[in-house]
């Protein structure tokens, strides 16, 4: 973890402050989530699931932002997965 902190604020001093901080919150009843339950499991029954179609949509949104560019060219990222 401390190396994590060193890094990202290796990426300050090069690159200077952040533009922008994004949070990205597994939502329970994306389709992904809801289609894939058995009729009698709870989407507690299934952290495999639920982090499963997370990374999935994470993966799809570090895509966007750094290879498509949707919200502008990126310079230097960094980012963390509580």
């Amino acid at each position: 973890m401390a190396q994590h902190y060193q890094d990202a604020m290796r990426l300050i001093s090069k690159f200077g402050k952040p533009d922008s901080f994004i949070t990205c919150t597994c939502n329970l009843e994306w389709p992904e989530i809801v289609n894939n339950l058995r009729h009698f499991e709870s989407r507690n029954d299934r952290p495999d699931l639920l982090s499963r179609v997370f990374y999935q949509k994470l993966c799809d949104l570090m895509n966007q932002l750094i290879k498509q560019n949707i919200l502008g060219s990126v310079i230097a990222y960094t980012y963390v997965v509580e």
